[in-house]
C-alpha cells in the first residue's frame, strides 16, 4: 500500500468521530470575535499536531510545493497573520490589514490550495420576496450599477460594490430569507456557461461526502484532506456567526469582506462558495446547503457587469405561487417516468423537530425540479 493510501485510511475514521470540534460555521455567544477565533485557531493547532500530523511522519507527500511536513508551520503562519490581520483593522490601521491579507495568502499559495473547478451548466439559484409587480429577469440579476448606494455591508458584501449572489437551492435561499412565506419568494434558475474557478469554503462533513461519493479521484483524496487542512484557519475567520445583528459595524465581516476583495484581484478567481450561517447542517442529510458570491468584474455606470452576464444564463422569475396556479391540471397526466428514486441516501430535512421528510417531498424540492427545467438565456 503506498503511503498516501495508508495516510486516508487512517485519518477518515478520524474525521469521522462525533467528538470533531470543528464543524462550521462557528457559534458566538459571548461577542468577542477577537478571543473566539484565536481560542479556535488555536485548538485547531493542536488538533491538527496531536490527530493529524503524526499521521503525515515519514509518508512525504507533496501539493504544489508544498510537504506534508511543512504543514504546522503553515498552519501557525497563517494563524499569526490572520489575528495580526485584525488587530491591524481594530486599530485603524486597513491598508496595512490588507496589505498583511493579501500577502499571507499569496505566501501560502491559497486561491490554488483551496479552488474549485465546476464544470458547465451547474445549477444555482437567486431569490427576492415578493414585490407588487412581476420580476424581469434583470431584476434578480446583481443589483444595478446606477442604484450601488442600495449595497449595504455583509459578510461577503462591500458597500457600494455589486455582487451576484447565488444559493445552492431553494432551501438555502429560504433560510437566507430568514424563513419567509415560501410562496412569497421569487426564484431565478441560473447556469454558468463555462467552467467557474471558486474558492471553497468547506464543512468537514460535505468534504468527507465528496470523498465517499468518489468526486474526488482517489489519487488526489490524500492532497485534498492536506489542502483542506492547511487552508481550514481562514475558514474559521470567515465561519463565525453575527453576535449583534443589528449592529452597524459586525466584527464577523472583517475577513470575509477582505477575501472577496481577494478574489477581484485575481482574473482566474469567479468568486466565493461558502456555507451559510443561518442554516443548521444537523437537520440535513444528503444536502448541500452553500452560498456562492461573485463580484463584479468591470463597472460601469449603468447596467451590469458585462463579464458576468457573459458567465451565467437564467430564468425568467417565477414563484412556486404562480407555479401552482399554472399547473393544477383536472385530469393529470401519469408522470411516473419522470420520478426521482428514493434509498437511504436520498437528500432528506428536518424543519420540524424529530420529524424527517425527504427533500424531494417538499415544497423545496418541488421547486428545485420544477425550476431545473426552466429554459434560461443571458441577460
Amino acid at each position: 500500500m503506498k503511503p498516501s493510501q495508508k495516510f486516508v485510511e487512517e485519518i477518515i475514521p478520524i474525521l469521522k468521530e462525533d467528538n470533531f470540534d470543528f464543524q462550521i460555521p462557528i457559534e458566538n455567544n459571548d461577542g468577542n470575535y477577537r478571543n473566539i477565533l484565536e481560542k479556535k485557531l488555536n485548538d485547531y493547532l493542536n488538533f491538527y499536531n496531536k490527530k493529524i500530523h503524526p499521521l503525515t511522519k515519514g509518508k512525504s507527500m507533496n501539493f504544489y510545493g508544498v510537504n506534508s511536513s511543512e504543514i504546522p508551520e503553515k498552519i501557525i503562519f497563517l494563524n499569526k497573520q490572520l489575528l495580526k490581520t485584525f488587530d491591524n483593522f481594530s486599530n485603524g490601521k486597513t491598508f496595512l490589514a490588507n496589505k498583511t491579507f493579501n500577502e499571507t495568502l499569496d505566501e501560502i499559495k491559497y486561491s490554488k490550495l483551496q479552488n474549485e473547478r465546476t464544470s458547465t451548466k451547474r445549477i444555482f439559484y437567486r431569490a427576492r420576496p415578493k414585490s407588487d409587480k412581476q420580476y424581469t429577469k434583470s431584476e434578480l440579476f446583481h443589483i444595478p450599477f446606477e442604484k450601488r448606494y442600495l449595497v449595504s455591508t455583509n459578510r461577503y458584501s462591500i458597500p457600494g460594490i455589486p455582487a451576484l449572489y447565488l444559493g445552492e437551492n431553494s432551501y438555502t435561499c429560504w433560510e437566507e430569507f430568514d424563513r419567509k412565506e415560501i410562496e412569497e419568494i421569487f426564484f431565478s434558475v441560473y447556469e454558468n456557461i463555462d467552467n467557474l474557478n471558486i474558492i471553497e469554503i468547506l464543512r468537514i462533513e460535505d468534504l468527507l461526502k465528496d470523498i465517499e461519493n468518489g468526486d474526488i479521484p482517489v489519487p488526489f483524496i490524500p492532497y485534498s484532506i492536506l489542502q483542506y487542512f492547511t487552508c481550514f484557519p481562514l475558514s474559521i475567520a470567515c465561519s463565525i456567526k453575527v453576535h449583534n445583528k443589528n449592529g452597524n459595524f459586525k466584527p464577523e465581516y472583517i475577513i470575509p469582506q477582505m477575501l472577496l476583495e481577494y478574489t477581484t484581484q485575481d482574473d482566474e478567481i469567479d468568486g466565493i462558495k461558502f456555507p451559510s450561517t443561518k442554516v443548521n447542517y444537523s437537520k440535513l442529510k444528503y444536502i448541500q446547503a452553500y452560498n456562492y458570491v461573485f463580484p463584479i468584474r468591470e463597472s460601469k455606470e449603468s447596467g451590469f457587469c458585462p463579464v458576468l452576464k457573459n458567465k451565467f444564463k437564467l430564468s425568467h422569475p417565477t414563484s412556486l405561487e404562480l407555479e401552482n396556479l399554472l399547473d393544477n391540471p383536472y385530469i393529470r397526466e401519469n408522470q411516473m417516468s419522470n420520478g426521482i428514486e428514493i434509498n437511504e441516501k436520498s437528500a432528506k430535512i428536518s424543519i420540524i423537530e424529530n420529524d424527517e421528510r425527504y427533500y424531494y417531498n417538499t415544497s423545496f424540492g418541488k421547486i428545485d425540479k420544477k425550476f431545473e427545467i426552466k429554459t434560461r438565456e443571458k441577460l
